[in-house]
Formats: C-alpha cells, structure tokens, sequence
C-alpha cells in the first residue's frame, strides 16, 4: 500500500509496493565525439588533488545548457557552448588561467538577464567575471570588491537577506595551508551596483571548519536559505567540528546543529539534496572516506528527513551501503535517471569505481552501476554535474577523471518515460529564481525540487532548469513557492515530456518582456490562443495556471493592461503617487495620459480610480 501525509497543504506519497526493476539501458560514454576534449590534471598536481569543478548552464539563453571545465595542470579554463543536440564547440571567453582554481558557480548577479560566472581558489580571493555579450567575460573581481587569501573550495550563487540580489557563498578550508590559517567560510553580499561587501562575520558566519562544500537549502520552508555545511576531519583535534546546520532568520544564520541528527563528526565532503522518500521534506546525503577511526566508518552518510530541522542517518536501511573497505566518496548526486518519478543516487569515487544505486518502488535502492556503465575510469574522479545536455528529457553525467579527458556520459534510460523540464523565472532582481521550491505531482509522484546555483555536488554546478520524470503521465501538477516572497502559483495539466517556463504572478501579461503589460501583448495572446494548445513562448498568459489560453486568460489580461497604464509612476502599484502624478500633469499630454487621447482629463481620472490598488 502507499501511503500519503499532508505537508504544505500538498497530498504526498510516501511508499510503494511495486517490485524492484534489475534492466537499465546503459549509458555510453560520448565526451571526444560530442566535441569535449579537456584533459584534466593528474591526480596530485597542484591544488587539484582535490579536484576541481565543472560548470553546467545555459550560458547564452539559447537553451542549450553549455560547459565550462576547471583542472587543467596549466589552468586553463575552457567554456563549450552547446551547438544544439549536445554538441559542443570551444569558445573565446577571455577568462583567465587560474592554477590555484577550485569551483565554479553560474548566475545572473547584475540582472541583466544573461549568465556570469564565479570561480574560488585554493589561495586567493574568488574571480569575478561579468558576460557582456555571448561567451565574452570581463574579469571584475577587483572593481567587485573580492579580495584575500581563501581556502576557497565549493562556490555557489543565493539570496540570503531577501533582498532580490543573489550573493557569493563560498565554504573554505581552514587552514589547509599556513596562509590560508584563519580563512574562513565567506558570503559577499551583493550591493546592487556590481559590487560585493563581505558580510560574514555579521551573518552570523566565519566560525574556522574544514568545510568542502556549504549548501544554501531551504529545510523549514520558510522561504529563505538555510545552510548545510559539509566539513572534513570532524572528528579530530582541535576543532572536533562535524557537520553544521545553520538556519537563515531575517539574513542572520543561526546554528541549530545540535539534535537534528546530520551533524556527526567525520570525513564528510560532497552533498546533494533531495527528498527520496516523497514526504515533502529535504533530505541529504554526504560522501565519506573509509577509515577505521572516525565514527560513520565507511558509510556515505544519508540523512532522511524525518520532520522539519530532524534527519535520521538511513544509508544502510536505503542500501547505499560501500561493497569493499577503501571506498572514498566525493561528488554526490540525487537525481531521476530513468524518468520514473523516484530519486536515484550517484557517487564519484576516488579510488574505486562510481556508484549508481537506483531507487526501486518499494523505498529502497538498488546497486547498479555495472549494468548502467557507471563504474567510471581508471582515473581519480572528484567532481561531476547533471544536465540534460542534448534535450532528449533524460539527465546525462559529466565528470571530470584525472589523467584522461573529460567524461560524458549520455542517459537512454529515461527516454523511455515522460518527463517536465522547467526553468523558473523570477522576480524582482533574481531572475532565474534561485532559491524558488517547486513540488511536482505527477504519475502518483509528488517530487520536492529547489532552483540551485551550485552548492551541491562537490565542486560543480548543475544546470539549474528544474527536472522531474512522469512515467507514463501525459500531464503534470506544478506548485512554486518563489524565494523570500509569498508569490507562489498552481499550474495543472501541464503536458510532459515539454519544456516550460513558468512565471511569476507578476510576471503574467508581459509577452514582449518589456515590463509593461499594454496593447502589444494583448496581440501576442491573441496569437497564443489561436494555436490549438498552449505552447512555449506563450506560458506568460495562463493567468489561471490550467494550461489552456482562454476567454479567463483574456479577461485577465485585460485587467492588468488597465492596472498597468494606471500605473503612471511604474512602482507596481495604483495609489496616491499615481493621482498626484495625473493631477499635476491635468490638461497637458504627459504624465497621467492613460488612454494616450493627447489630454489629461476626466477619463483619465476614471481610469486610474478604476484600477486603485
């Protein structure tokens, strides 16, 4: 039987009874043919004997999720741009080489609606680079305000004081050399006009641990970034510090570690985030290093969420469990790979083979790494990303091996089953919405996502467009909770196997992007509608979120077209600043012309009234 509990006013499912799936369709290793060639460092050269990251996004809005690649023993960075079909191309990008360079992270910090790019290191501030155009970076890192010597490991993009502008989260080292003694974890927070202001100390950051990885999450659903920080040798003198969680109130980080259950002291290194079991709570699973002297031994740790802000260590009872002593997990993913609907697990190992563990239908996994052709190579494997990188709806796996080339292997597994790929847009100044919670109903699955800008995995980032398997479901449920904001929409009957884009409430109407809802969109939806079902480009006008444009969508329209020329001041709103405005330009032709007739008059005024507040 399976079993169903409520949580946010959403029907969840918890269990099934079906019996265990043994075939999978191997995925194929495909990195030199599709036109990634990038030989990666030795293992021990240089910084890199801890790996180095990769980068998976949509750098040029193209829809096609691009590449860039860290670990070269000469530091060369490379960016790939997906030529459609997961092929790829190198690309001029003026980025420069970067021995001492650890991670990568992707996200639109200046809201001009194109991608930029974040690196740490392994001594040194992070680098800063702004995209101008296509694939062009400029190097802003001074200008931005980041400086020091950091023992930068995972990097990643969030909003953590509410206000629209995505900050740098970067988790450090301490003390992983002798000038890097006092770095810290650090959050730069983004002031809006291209530069950052360190304010770790007074968020409540910057206590010394040996952290790989920080992971902005939103675990008590509040709307905010919380953090889990992933810390290595927990268990040893003079810190004795396992893993953190620190709760986000009010842009303060608050440590509320002790009792929830995922802050044992071991060798902890990648994370990845996910709820397997359907409850509608955020698990998380961490990498280990087998060793007979700290606590976990050589488990890869799985803490399931049991209620908000408790986990429960479940790794054996899940059966992620290591098949020989020297394991050592570091990248971490919790992803669909067969388009099922349930969570599957992949673990890059550093001196064994991968670990693939497929979540069956009765709530546990099952070891499959052999028969998928995810064992790896010969080479140590660190770091490694998840993007559907040819848009055939299956998540295929990039790592990054050392002493050999990158490698990428392709899913054809999960084109078998219906899938939704969605990309969130948002509001205000964080237009891609990092940070927004998504719950996915579909094929009797309710599936917990959250937008990321890195901070998962280890060392990489994966494309941030939301993916979730439907089975068999010719439609799907879609609820979004935008981040830092009580904007949040319900959309019904959305067709699978598509991609969507879905709006905010405020958002809605704007077809032409030009943040004015006016007559030119009104023709726009009139073009939508005439089409036999919704399509995308046209998902801004499903006011009513049914997936159909109708007389409702019309009518709606029409509404915010009034509110929005009534706006006269352009704050959003139909108020006091507006009448005032209107008053003051009364008989002229300017401010307060709402019907555009050349004259500020009565009808005018009636308009505005008609659409106060």
């Amino acid at each position: 039987m399976r079993a169903f509990i409520v949580v946010s006013g959403l029907l969840i499912s918890t269990a099934s009874t079906a019996s265990a799936r043994v075939d999978f369709t191997p995925f194929t290793s495909e990195a030199t043919a599709r036109g990634l060639s990038y030989l990666v460092a030795p293992y021990g050269a240089g910084p890199g004997f801890l790996g180095s990251g990769l980068c998976a996004a949509d750098l040029d809005g193209d829809g096609n999720t691009d590449v860039v690649a860290m670990g070269k023993a000469t530091g060369i960075i490379t960016v790939f741009r997906n030529l459609g079909g997961g092929m790829f191309a190198q690309q001029v990008s003026g980025i420069a080489s970067m021995p001492l360079g650890s991670s990568v992270a992707a996200g639109d910090f200046d809201s001009d609606g194109d991608l930029d790019l974040v690196f740490s290191q392994m001594g040194g501030p992070p680098r800063l680079y702004r995209q101008d155009a296509p694939f062009a970076f400029s190097d802003i890192t001074t200008q931005g305000g980041l400086a020091g010597d950091h023992a930068g490991r995972s990097i990643a993009w969030v909003d953590t004081n509410g206000d629209g502008r995505i900050d740098i989260l970067m988790a450090c080292y301490t003390g992983y050399t002798t000038a890097t003694a006092n770095s810290t974890t650090r959050l730069w927070r983004n002031q809006g006009n291209g530069t950052f202001v360190d304010v770790t100390v007074s968020s409540g950051l910057g206590v010394p641990m040996k952290s790989f990885v920080v992971t902005p999450f939103d675990f008590d659903h509040d709307g905010d970034a919380d953090l889990y920080f992933s810390n290595d040798r927990g268990y040893t003198a003079p810190s004795y510090m396992g893993n953190r969680l620190y709760r986000n109130d009010g842009g303060f980080f608050t440590d509320v570690s002790e009792g929830c259950g995922a802050s044992p002291g071991y060798d902890s290194m990648g994370v990845a985030v996910g709820d397997l079991d359907e409850n509608g709570l955020v698990d998380l699973m961490t990498t280990n290093i087998a060793t007979v002297n700290q606590p976990l031994g050589a488990i890869n740790p799985l803490f399931m969420a049991v209620s908000i802000g408790t986990f429960q260590e479940s790794s054996v009872a899940w059966g992620i469990v290591p098949p020989i002593a020297d394991e050592t997990g570091w990248a971490v993913h919790l992803f669909d790979a067969d388009n099922d609907g349930l969570l599957d697990v992949f673990l890059n190992n550093q001196f064994t083979p991968d670990r693939f563990f497929r979540q069956d239908l009765r709530g546990h996994t099952l070891e499959m790494a052999e028969a998928a052709n995810l064992l790896g190579s010969t080479g140590v494997a660190f770091c490694s990303v998840v993007a559907d990188f040819d848009n055939d709806g299956g998540l295929d796996i990039l790592s990054n091996h050392s002493s050999g080339n990158l490698r990428l292997m392709m899913n054809h597994e999960a084109i078998e089953r219906s899938w939704l790929e969605l990309r969130i847009r948002g509001e205000s100044f964080n237009r891609d919405a990092v940070g927004a919670r998504l719950v996915i109903q579909a094929n009797g699955h309710a599936m917990a996502r959250q937008v990321f800008a890195g901070g998962t995995g280890y060392l990489g980032m994966n494309d941030s467009r939301i993916h979730a398997g439907c089975g068999n479901a010719p439609t799907a449920s879609v609820q979004v909770w935008w981040p830092n904001s009580s904007s949040t929409r319900m959309l019904s009957n959305l067709p699978t196997s598509k991609r969507w884009s879905i709006y905010p409430p405020s958002s809605l109407g704007d077809g032409n992007f030009d943040r004015e809802v006016d007559g030119q969109d009104l023709l726009r939806f009139d073009q939508c509608a005439a089409q036999n079902s919704m399509t995308a480009g046209c998902e801004m006008f499903d006011f009513d979120g049914n997936s159909v444009l109708n007389a409702v969508d019309r009518n709606a329209l029409l509404v915010r077209i009034s509110h929005d020329a009534a706006d006269v001041n352009d704050d959003g709103l139909v108020n006091g600043g507006d009448l005032a405005l209107l008053l003051s330009g009364w008989g002229g032709n300017e401010s307060g012309d709402i019907n555009h007739s050349g004259l500020v008059d009565a009808v005018d005024l009636a308009l505005l009234l008609a659409a106060w507040g």
